[in-house]
């Protein structure tokens, strides 16, 4: 199969995006485990506000 060639420099695109995403996350990953004061799981609770284990768009934007 083949791609025309603006749709590969789309998917190449969405590549470079992901990517530059993945290694954005990982970064702050690194950073937040070597501050002692971070606790993940803590974090998520205080964001989970009706406790149902996941954190819904409204509960984020209420962090905003």
């Amino acid at each position: 199969m083949e791609f025309t060639p603006s749709t590969q420099i789309k998917l190449a695109e969405l590549m470079r995006l992901q990517l530059e995403a993945e290694a954005a996350a990982e970064s702050l990953r690194q950073r937040l485990s070597r501050n002692p004061d971070f606790d993940i799981h803590k974090a998520f609770n205080d964001l989970d506000l009706d406790r149902n284990g996941y954190i819904t768009f409204e509960e984020f934007s209420s962090l905003l």
